[in-house]
Formats: structure tokens, C-alpha cells, sequence
């Protein structure tokens, strides 16, 4: 296996519109011309002038100047005026938006708030963040809500509060009871379980500090015993006491790398409930391939082998209660993944459970179906998708609200070349365009400038109704807290050529429409996300209140890792992270959600790196600041 490490900072991109290429492709190209630095790309607070408008026949007048977020370049066009500033300083920001937020424009009040929130000077200042967004949030201003919303459940600037929290988020999506942060309507009885929580939390403390130590000096002895067992094999001395001894410290290395990372799931377990930013258990199967539905699932298996290997990954954020498979206990390892060995002769339904601490279940029914079997009465299972009839080809007319910019990086000029991303991007591009009936445009080996371009283009030519899927796949950089995405034409010491999160967070926002989800390949993705994705409860009219939650703007990422680097191979002939994303979109047959989507690819990334041994971790949560209220991105496929 290549180890070469995918460095692609998960800066966000976004897509572009429309493809029409006669007059689309025209004003690109002659709008491209006109920008000649990113500079002229990046977004600014822009005063467009007045409107003149009549009065009757005989009066007229200017309406007042209107201050917008655009582009430098679209604000010149239009005939408006704005300040460039540094994006180390927003200060000079600040003084644009100061005044309408004084004056109580609720709008201009929150970019107040994420000004204070990023920093004026690098260092975050909360207190004013809080005050700009109270204000704001008290005259029904979603951004607002949901910013106001995170710190609180952060505790940045406002006593930690997930009551006040949850208040907010509900607010935001206008459906106050559909929306839950995981077991909210349990938080009374909790309170009182507090002190005991807390008291265990410092207890797991110490001893992960401890595990940690003894791990520390058991591998140190181990390297030390290693040095010594080569000099005696070159000197050719008997090694057979040495190598023994290495062979029971590695023991002791592997027992000890155990407890490090049992204690570390039990003190994200305890802290995730502590901020109360804990969910239900969940279950996603990764042998045999299918996806997990709402009602039994249909697997085929072959005729005649009577055992089917089966594998999977429970998450129970509130500790695991207990996990059975067909009926028997089985115990998951430390990272959450489980195996059975299931008998069959014919038809039959296996039912998996998993229970938390909290008592909470979840169930997965599968039904073996061997092969030459016909199916039995499971009216919930749906057959498999029949191809269509001979003379009669599927339509390939593509859904004209899907758009999608695949950004792929792998010649670079001055880095080391990506082995997969250009594979990786033609397959991601075929199958969102074939299967999902996406706009698709494919961006092959762009420049810093070309990145930016594309996104600008997408404010320009999408619509409120549209949705949009951003994937990225090549070299990035984390320079202190700020990471950046690098085009074929960047270099690992030219900051000037790289494209900043800010920028992409920018881009992102502006752009009109309602759903936008980025994707992306890439290491140092955690720099871009922002709170956990609330979730709506369980009920009847699940479905209804989904599309009512939808009906809200969404800006999210789902990430290959987090601040660390991800692999470039280990899924055939595409990354690791691509590899999964790409079959689960392929055994996807109904409606997928973003957060499911990333249940999904999670669990098959996680196990394969896993038996690669190496640790790599998918991520999904809104982009900050980039004007995310509620609602996901939603993958149905049209085959």
C-alpha cells in the first residue's frame, strides 16, 4: 500500500451552476477575465448605490445605499463601494457593519457578532459575540439564533447551558418540539446525576494520565530492548533472551495501547454527556455490503455455503448497555466494531440490537435470502431496483435544482502528485451526474485562483430553490488555527497561493441556495466545522416534520478526517475515504441523509483503516459561520 498521505486542508468549495455552455460558459470566461487577483474573488462588504424610482408622472427620488456581502469583483460591477482589509484584522470590517448593527439592522448585528467571535485582533472575544447576537436573536434572526445557540452549548462567552441551547435551536427551525440535542427530554432526571457524573469524569481523568504514562515508558523500554536485540544479532551473539523480552514488552505495549483507548472512549463518552451533546445508539453494517433501512433488509447470499461472516460498528455515545446479534451477546471491540458468524440452509431473518446505558434501543433486521430462494412475505423489504425494460433506456436529463463542483488536484507543479484524486474525482463526478442527476462540472488540476473563481460563479448563477454538493479532493495546510485548501500551482512555503478557510466560508455563504453540503477528501478538516447537527425525535409524522426542517437553510461538511492527515489509497483504485463514499452512494437505493450518509461512510473508513493500522476518522457537523440554520442534505438516486 502507497502511504502517502492526502494533506488536502478541508476548506470548503462549493460548485458550479448551471451548464448551459453558450452563454453560462460566456459571461464565466468574460467575468474571469475582469477578476485579475483572488483578491478581486474574496467576499466584502459592499455599499451598492441608491435606485432611482418614480413617484407619478413628476417626482422621483434615490433610494438610501444598501450594504450587501458580495464579491469584489461583482460589487465593482455593480457600481458599489468596499474596503479590503486583512484578514488577520477585521477591523476595518467591523467599521462597515457597525453602524446599521447600532442602528438595529439584525443582519449587520450578527456579522458584528462573528467579527467578535473570529477575533479582531486572532483572539476571540465572546462576551461582545453574545451581546451582538441577544440582539439580533431577540428580533426572530435565524443566523443569529443558531450562532447564539452554539455558544451556549460550547459555553464560549455564557455560562455552559444545553437547556438554553436547545431553546434556541428550536427556535431557529421554527418546529419546537421536533427538534431534540440527543436525550434533552431526559435532562431533568439527569441533573441529578451530575455529581456522580463529574466525580467519575475526574476519576477516568487520572487514570488515562495514567495508562498514558505507563504506555509512554513501556514503549520507550520497548524501543530501547529493539536497539539492543539489533546490535546483538550484527555482533552475532545469542538473541534468544533478548528477543523474548521484546516479545513480552510488545505484549505489554499492545495491553497498554488497550486501556489508553478503552479510558479515552469512556472520558468522550463522560464529556459528551457532562455538555449534554449525546445521542442514541446507532448500528451500521459493513459485511456483508448493504445499507442499513428503516424496515428488514433484503440480503442475497450464496447457495450452499450455510455461514455468513458478518460485520458491523455500534456507536453508543452513553456507554453500551449491550449488543446482541441473532439472538446471542456479543461484545464489540473498543472502538465499537463486532463480528458474528450467522448459520443458514434457507431463507431467514436476523435480528441485531444494541441498548445504551440510558436504556435507549436500536435494531437492524436482516433477511438472508440464499440464492434461487424465492423471496417470502416481507412486505417492508423492497425487491431490488429491476433495470429497465429492453427498448426503453433510463432518461439521463439531469435535475435542474442539483448542482455539483467536483474538485480534483493531483498534478502538482511544486508538491508531490496525488495518486488517486484524479480517479477519485471522475467516479464522484460519473455517479452523481449518472445515478443522482446532478449539474455536475468537474475541475481537474485548478489553480488557487481557479478554486476561487468557481465558487464566486456559483453565487452568481444559483438559485434559492437549488441544491448543491461540493467535493474536494487534493493538498492542504494548517499554518496555527487556520487551514487552507492548494491548488496544482501552490508551494509548501508560498502562503499567497493557497485558498484560506475564511475565503471558502465566505464563498459558501453567499451563495443563494438553501442546501449546500461540501465533501471533502482531505486532512486539517476539523478547522471548518462548527457545532454538533441537531436532530429531530421520533414520531409518526417524522417525514413531515423532515421537510418542514428542510425548508431551512443548511450548510454543511462531511470530512474525510479530522486535524490530521488522511490516507491517499487503501480503497482500490481511490482513496480510502472515496473508496466508501463512492459505494455508499452506489448500494444506496432510497432517501440517504447527510448525517447517515456519514454513519455509513464512517464505519467502512474506520475498519479499513483499522486493518491498514492506521486511524482515520470521517467527520460531519455544519460549517461555522458560513449561515447554517437546520435541515441536512438529502441523496435520493433516480435508478
Amino acid at each position: 500500500m502507497n502511504a502517502h498521505r492526502r494533506c488536502a486542508l478541508f476548506l470548503l468549495v462549493t460548485f458550479f451552476a448551471g451548464f448551459s455552455p453558450d452563454p453560462l460558459e460566456a459571461g464565466r470566461k468574460k467575468k474571469k477575465k475582469q477578476a485579475e487577483t483572488a483578491e478581486d474573488l474574496q467576499v466584502v462588504a459592499c455599499k451598492l448605490p441608491g435606485q432611482i424610482r418614480n413617484l407619478g408622472r413628476r417626482a422621483s427620488y434615490v433610494t438610501a445605499r444598501r450594504l450587501v456581502r458580495t464579491t469584489a469583483i461583482d460589487c465593482r460591477i455593480r457600481g458599489g463601494e468596499y474596503t479590503a482589509y486583512d484578514r488577520s484584522s477585521y477591523a476595518a470590517s467591523l467599521q462597515v457593519w457597525l453602524g446599521e448593527a447600532k442602528a438595529g439592522d439584525a443582519e449587520a448585528q450578527t456579522y458584528v457578532g462573528e467579527i467578535f467571535e473570529k477575533g479582531l485582533t486572532g483572539i476571540p472575544d465572546y462576551t461582545s459575540a453574545v451581546k451582538w447576537y441577544r440582539d439580533a436573536a431577540a428580533q426572530g434572526f435565524t443566523r443569529a439564533q443558531i450562532n447564539l445557540a452554539n455558544l451556549y452549548e460550547k459555553g464560549l462567552g455564557v455560562p455552559q447551558d444545553s437547556e438554553k441551547a436547545l431553546e434556541l435551536y428550536r427556535l431557529s427551525a421554527g418546529i419546537d418540539a421536533a427538534i431534540v440535542l440527543d436525550w434533552r427530554e431526559e435532562e431533568a432526571a439527569l441533573r441529578r446525576e451530575m455529581g456522580d457524573l463529574r466525580a467519575e469524569l475526574d476519576a477516568v481523568k487520572q487514570e488515562l494520565a495514567g495508562a498514558r504514562d505507563k504506555l509512554d515508558a513501556a514503549e520507550a523500554e520497548l524501543r530501547d530492548l529493539r536497539r539492543q536485540l539489533e546490535k546483538a544479532r550484527q555482533a552475532g551473539e545469542d538473541a534468544a533472551a533478548l528477543e523474548a523480552a521484546v516479545s513480552q514488552r510488545q505484549e505489554e505495549v499492545d495491553a497498554a495501547r488497550v486501556a489508553v483507548e478503552r479510558f479515552r472512549q469512556r472520558l468522550s463518552q463522560l464529556s459528551a454527556m457532562e455538555s449534554g451533546e449525546i445521542a442514541g445508539p446507532s448500528l451500521s453494517i459493513v459485511e456483508p455490503e448493504v445499507l442499513v433501512t428503516r424496515g428488514p433488509t433484503l440480503v442475497p447470499v450464496p447457495a450452499g455455503t450455510g455461514r455468513l461472516a458478518l460485520s458491523g460498528q455500534v456507536t453508543a455515545p452513553a456507554g453500551l448497555a449491550g449488543l446482541t446479534v441473532d439472538g446471542k451477546p456479543s461484545t464489540p471491540d473498543a472502538r465499537g466494531f463486532f463480528r458474528a458468524e450467522i448459520a443458514y440452509d434457507a431463507q431467514r431473518e436476523i435480528l441485531i440490537e444494541a441498548r445504551d446505558q440510558r436504556d435507549r434501543k436500536v435494531s437492524v433486521q436482516l433477511v438472508l435470502n440464499p440464492a434461487g430462494t424465492t423471496v417470502g412475505n416481507t412486505a417492508a423489504t423492497p425487491p431490488p431496483r429491476a433495470a429497465p425494460p429492453p427498448g426503453k433506456a433510463r432518461s439521463t436529463k439531469a435535475n435542474p435544482n442539483l448542482h455539483a463542483l467536483v474538485i480534483a488536484a493531483s498534478g502538482y507543479r511544486h508538491l508531490p502528485a496525488l495518486q488517486t484524486a484524479a480517479a477519485d474525482g471522475r467516479e464522484v463526478a460519473r455517479q452523481l451526474e449518472e445515478r443522482y442527476g446532478f449539474n455536475v462540472r468537474l475541475l481537474s488540476d485548478p489553480t488557487h485562483f481557479d478554486i476561487l473563481f468557481a465558487l464566486g460563479d456559483l453565487r452568481d448563477n444559483l438559485k434559492e430553490e437549488d441544491r448543491l454538493i461540493v467535493y474536494y479532493a487534493g493538498h492542504g495546510k494548517i499554518d496555527g488555527r487556520r487551514g487552507y485548501w492548494i491548488g496544482v500551482d501552490g508551494a509548501a512555503d508560498d502562503p499567497e497561493l493557497w485558498v484560506p478557510n475564511e475565503a471558502i466560508t465566505d464563498l459558501v455563504d453567499v451563495i443563494p441556495a438553501r442546501h449546500v453540503l461540501v465533501v471533502s477528501d482531505s486532512c486539517y478538516s476539523g478547522t471548518l466545522t462548527g457545532s454538533a447537527v441537531p436532530r429531530l425525535a421520533g414520531s409518526d409524522d417524522l417525514a413531515a416534520r423532515l421537510n418542514e426542517l428542510n425548508a431551512s437553510r443548511s450548510r454543511t461538511v462531511l470530512t474525510s478526517g479530522g486535524l490530521q492527515p488522511v490516507l491517499d489509497s487503501g480503497g482500490g483504485d481511490h482513496s480510502l475515504f472515496a473508496g466508501a463514499f463512492l459505494r455508499v452512494l452506489e448500494l444506496n437505493r432510497g432517501v440517504l441523509s447527510g448525517a447517515e450518509l456519514h454513519r455509513e461512510v464512517s464505519s467502512r473508513v474506520r475498519l479499513r483503516a483499522l486493518a491498514l493500522g492506521v486511524r482515520q476518522s470521517p467527520a460531519y457537523a455544519p460549517i461555522q459561520h458560513a449561515g447554517h440554520e437546520a435541515g441536512d442534505f438529502v441523496f435520493e438516486p433516480r435508478l
